[in-house]
């Protein structure tokens, strides 16, 4: 590590260059100075902002997604021609609805993600004399006392209920779309509306087992899914560089 001159203020900072991946995060992520309660009290209502936001755009995506599905499937029904009727049902309407939940689901993963941040900033105000915000660590201890499928919350909890039914409501629909175009379609539109679904599932566990396991380094908590502690595993191996000789 050097150090370069600012050229503003005439001090001294440094200047890094890293090896791997991890000891840049590591670095970046270190604080030499101490918070102030002011700075935690502005990223609290930045990330309660973008809470709100997310909750805004998954109305948005749904609206959307909803409206879409309804008018691609109009248009298979009003359209005579056999075969395009099975091609936007077992394929072009079911992607659709994959397309929509996964960016749903990615905007409900953001949301929850920056709820779990909320509650490491009110730790840390407690910690600089001020206990006073408490709706997180609240609405976390809540979805502990009637957690049944662990790591952190279960199907009591509305987020985790909305979530799965939300979910469950896409896949149905186009499970749907592909059971009523089934038989008329070729057989490469039916092994591609399989293939697009077991892709889609596979990508939406990932991304909920990935939220969780950000959540567990944040916290610095040990408990975590399998297979986030696999993708964790993973993921840590890929940053790093072997030695070079």
């Amino acid at each position: 590590m050097v150090t370069q001159v600012d050229g503003q203020l005439g001090t001294e900072r440094p200047r890094y260059r890293f090896e791997t991946i991890a000891e840049a995060m590591d670095t970046y992520a270190d604080r030499k100075s101490a918070a102030t309660k002011e700075t935690l009290l502005r990223e609290y209502d930045f990330l309660r902002s973008e809470i709100t936001t997310s909750l805004s755009v998954q109305v948005q995506i749904l609206s959307f997604g909803t409206a879409t599905l309804g008018l691609v499937a109009g248009a298979a029904f009003v359209g005579s021609a056999g075969a395009f009727r099975s091609s936007v049902l077992v394929v072009f309407l079911p992607l659709l609805a994959y397309l929509a939940l996964t960016v749903w689901f990615s905007e409900v993963m953001r949301m929850l993600r920056a709820g779990g941040f909320l509650l490491f900033i009110e730790k840390r105000l407690d910690e600089l004399g001020d206990g006073s915000l408490e709706w997180e660590a609240r609405v976390w201890k809540g979805r502990l006392k009637y957690s049944i499928v662990r790591p952190y919350y279960g199907v009591l909890d509305p987020d985790q209920l909305r979530l799965f039914s939300v979910t469950l409501l896409f896949f149905t629909l186009a499970g749907a779309s592909i059971a009523l175009g089934w038989d008329s379609a070729a057989a490469a539109e039916q092994w591609f509306a399989i293939g697009a679904g077991i892709v889609s599932f596979t990508v939406i566990v990932l991304l909920y087992n990935l939220r969780i396991d950000q959540l567990a380094d944040m916290l610095e908590i040990d408990e975590r899914p399998a297979i986030a502690k696999r993708v964790d595993a993973l993921v840590r191996g890929l940053s790093r560089v072997p030695d070079q000789d």
